[in-house]
């Protein structure tokens, strides 16, 4: 048994001389994000659901068939609505809660309060959400940010939702603002509707040395496709992580689309 045991630690002393730690698998691992403004469950029309109550059922099925499809480890929501049906008089069903409905595969969930389009959640099926910070920028709207642990380093993660495409100089701002509010951090994944009026605008990511799911390696995507024949608004943007896998999932529950990717650390930057 002494002579397995001095076997093994020559054969982990070996690995690490050579840089391919036993740990670097894990490391590795690739952790799958997705993103979806939810239309406060109403298409965008209203501040809170308007699900009736004789519709309920089927749309919860629809809703779990497209999560389970997304199946994403980590995932951020924009004008979330916490309350998922109205009552039978159509006034909104203050005890049939989102989470409980929905995401019930999610075990850490974390809201920023309130029904409007700056009201957020961020869900993740195994890391503990901790140091929640919800801020307005200068210019309008706001963000939701968690610090989770993977693999061992803090990781940043935010929902956002920039103002609409006519604010150009308002939204330049809010990106700045969101570029500094988390240049000391090695490790960010920032989720959100964005409305950009020129894809261009996600350059200031880049320039941050970020990495882009929408505008990036598989180019600009539609996400929103009811306006003026659709628009790249919604991205997940990384530092400190690689970005493969994209896609973008239509449906019919919002009117966005959903937007998925594997990310992985980058090794380069430790």
């Amino acid at each position: 048994m002494l002579k397995v045991d001095k076997i093994r630690v020559f054969i982990f002393l070996i690995l690490i001389m050579i840089g391919l730690s036993p740990f670097a698998g894990a490391q590795n691992k690739k952790i799958r994000v997705a993103h979806l403004n939810v239309g406060q469950l109403s298409l965008g029309k209203n501040s809170h659901t308007f699900i009736k109550s004789c519709e309920r059922n089927e749309k919860k099925k629809e809703f779990k068939k497209l999560l389970k499809t997304i199946s994403a480890d980590i995932i951020g929501l924009c004008e979330y609505s916490p309350y998922f049906s109205l009552n039978q008089d159509e006034t909104v069903n203050m005890q049939d809660k989102t989470d409980k409905v929905i995401l019930k595969k999610y075990r850490y969930i974390g809201l920023s309060g309130g029904t409007d389009d700056n009201s957020f959640c961020i869900a993740t099926k195994k890391y503990n959400l901790t140091n929640k910070i919800f801020t307005k920028y200068s210019k309008g709207k706001s963000y939701l940010s968690y610090d989770i642990c993977l693999n061992g380093f803090s990781v940043k993660v935010v929902e956002t939702h920039l103002k609409t495409r006519k604010y150009k100089k308002d939204r330049k701002r809010q990106m700045e603002e969101l570029i500094k509010a988390f240049q000391d951090h090695s490790y960010v994944i920032i989720c959100g509707d964005f409305n950009v009026a020129d894809v261009t605008e996600y350059d200031i990511f880049k320039g941050a040395g970020y990495a882009l799911a929408n505008h990036g390696t598989s180019g600009d995507l539609i996400t929103c496709p009811s306006i003026d024949g659709g628009h790249p608004y919604d991205n997940i943007i990384c530092k400190g992580f690689e970005i493969s896998n994209v896609q973008v999932i239509e449906t019919n529950l919002s009117d966005h689309y959903v937007i998925i990717c594997d990310i992985m650390i980058n090794n380069k930057i430790n």
